[in-house]
């Protein structure tokens, strides 16, 4: 094993060839219309539950992080404009494997939509929600409902009806699940996709437009009434979106947070940040308003240009863009730290360096094959998985392939990427047969590759980060990247691991991986303080209010943490931090943010200095 942990210097990767240039065309137009930022897509609710929620809420507890179901009937439901075209994202966490307490051992409630105009569906059953002519829901199977894991769904339009289940999923209670699903009408039916963080999970297509009377979006419980069934017990939901995806939505543009922030830069390479519209119609215009000399930012909101110099390693910049179109404008503003980077990387010219490589298969037959492979690499030795059988249909019983799985400690790097090259050699498309019952990877059964990460070891529990499915596939060695760097668990984290997991149909079908790169910023060191104690004694009282101004307008020499006199915690120093702190002490003001009453580190990142915080160490 050779885990070489460098400062990181410039990279340079070969071009890259692609297997089918009119599929990755395809696939772009695909990504494009089924993106869950669409830029073209009307935001029409959002409503994070931080304490209070925009919606119809009937029990259930508002906890830090979202709403927390407490009772098996609980729900929230909010009334929309009625969408024939549409999506819907919701989070959850705290869901269950192989649920089997009771009220939840037959089916968890999770999401609904229906006609609230036909037999008052918002509190009526009979007659109402089971009846209702526009209804769909989205359940979780328990211990006794059917297929253990998996989801079960309903797609209603008038007396045509779906209700299909898809293959077991993995749950781990500690994840917060991303849902997303979007509907809409396709070459005379209407459409309904199903998404959990970004990967397809079922499809169903009906006759017919989804218009209902009155739009009603649901979460939790429905108004069905069963003793072995109903809305998951602690779950806590959050962030619920609704978008009109009908291309003739305006809508103002708003930029999604860029997170982490502070991001980082490393010395001597180009800093690259893809910003992210919510919404937006028509597409804006971006400017720079604030950052390092050199930054600049392209038409699709990518900001590129500057490349920080050895010199500014240890320095924080501002950065501040806008967006702005005929509907409106947003500013989004973060942080860059110019951090010293570590990398831990795996060219496997010599072995695995230290991954284990596992067989699998979905059903009965022999397994996949996966192994090291002196030759063939990128260059030099590679990771190579293979399928088996000469069969080649649509049989989910029919696929196999092969893990590559390997602990790399985390430990003092926080804001992870992780590079690999990647290569497939595919036989021609599966012809049509059985479909089988055997549980495939992520819920379909075209050749894949999955890359999943866990924060607690190669035992799992495993979350997929990035998926590339058949039409993506590269026949000549491409580089790809997965960004871990708004996870913040797997920063700092001896127990981070990763796995890349391929499936594949026939014994002609294979795929390899190389150059595994993992990286991110070295964490430094934080320098405590408490907040409104300028001076630097130990008390919060006028004196520091007066240290405040003197050194503002005086010419006082200033605090040894610049931090300790932002009272408002602006990120600036100026007049209205005195008046703040003057406020809270003698005329009931709110209590300044933390750190206050204790010794912390800022949660707030700013560019103020903080070379020492008097009493903390």
């Amino acid at each position: 094993m050779r885990d070489r942990h460098v400062t990181t210097s410039p990279r340079a990767y070969r071009g890259r060839m692609q297997r089918n240039v009119a599929l990755r065309h395809v696939a772009a137009v695909l990504s494009a219309l089924f993106s869950p930022l669409c830029a073209d897509a009307g935001l029409v609710l959002n409503d994070p539950l931080q304490g209070s929620t925009k919606g119809t809420r009937s029990g259930g507890v508002f906890v830090p992080g979202g709403w927390k179901v407490t009772g098996a009937f609980d729900c929230i439901y909010w009334h929309v404009p009625t969408l024939t075209k549409g999506a819907v994202e919701w989070e959850v966490r705290g869901l269950q494997p192989d649920e089997c307490r009771g009220g939840m051992e037959d089916k968890i409630e999770i999401f609904h939509m229906y006609d609230y105009k036909f037999g008052d569906s918002d509190i009526t059953y009979n007659g109402g929600y089971r009846d209702n002519p526009y209804k769909h829901f989205l359940r979780k199977i328990g211990c006794v409902g059917g297929t253990v894991d998996a989801m079960e769904l309903v797609w209603k339009i008038g007396d045509e009806y779906m209700e299909p289940d898809t293959q077991a999923l993995s749950w781990d209670p500690a994840v917060t699940y991303r849902f997303r699903e979007e509907w809409g009408p396709e070459g005379g039916n209407s459409r309904l996709r199903t998404y959990r963080n970004g990967v397809l999970i079922m499809t169903i297509s009906l006759t017919g437009i989804y218009a209902p009377a009155g739009h009603s979006i649901r979460i939790a419980a429905s108004t069905r009434r069963d003793a072995a069934a109903g809305a998951p017990i602690d779950a806590v939901f959050s962030n619920v979106k609704v978008w009109d995806l009908s291309e003739d939505a305006p809508a103002s543009p708003i930029i999604a947070e860029v997170s982490p922030d502070p991001d980082f830069a490393a010395p001597g390479l180009e800093y690259s940040r893809q910003l992210v519209l919510e919404q937006g119609n028509p597409l804006p215009s971006w400017e720079i308003i604030a950052g390092p000399p050199g930054l600049r930012i392209s038409s699709m909101g990518n900001v590129n240009g500057w490349t920080p110099a050895a010199s500014e390693l240890g320095s924080r910049f501002r950065v501040e863009v806008r967006a702005a179109s005929s509907q409106g404008s947003d500013v989004e503003s973060w942080f860059v730290d110019v951090a010293e980077t570590r990398e831990v990387f795996f060219p496997f010219d010599r072995d695995a360096e230290g991954w284990r490589l596992s067989s699998w298969r979905s059903g009965p037959y022999d397994p996949g094959t996966i192994a090291w492979e002196p030759s063939g690499g990128h260059p030099g030795g590679n990771i190579r998985a293979g399928g088996s059988g000469a069969s080649n249909n649509l049989d989910t019983c029919t696929r196999e392939g092969g893990l590559l799985t390997r602990v790399i400690s985390t430990a003092g790097i926080r804001a992870l990427r992780v590079d690999y090259d990647v290569i497939a050699s595919l036989a021609v498309p599966p012809g049509v047969s059985g479909e089988g019952n055997c549980t495939v990877l992520e819920g379909s059964s075209e050749d894949k590759v999955v890359v999943y990460y866990s924060t607690r070891g190669a035992g799992g529990p495993w979350i997929p980060a990035q998926m590339i499915p058949e039409i993506d596939l590269p026949g000549a060695w491409a580089h790809r990247t997965v960004d871990l760097s708004s996870a913040p668990a797997v920063s700092d984290n001896p127990s981070f691991a990763l796995r890349f997991h391929w499936q594949l149909n026939t014994r002609d079908d294979t795929g390899s991986i190389d150059n595994i790169r993992i990286e991110g910023a070295v964490i430094q060191p934080v320098t405590t303080f408490q907040r409104g104690d300028p001076n630097a004694d130990g008390r919060r009282d006028i004196s520091d209010a007066i240290y405040v101004l003197g050194f503002l307008f005086l010419g006082e020499s200033g605090p040894g943490c610049e931090k300790s006199a932002d009272s408002n915690d602006s990120g600036d120093l100026d007049l209205s931090d005195a008046i703040y702190l003057i406020n809270y002490l003698f005329l009931g003001g709110t209590e300044p943010r933390p750190p206050f009453r204790e010794c912390g580190g800022d949660p707030t990142p700013d560019a103020l200095v903080c070379e020492s915080g008097a009493g903390c160490g």
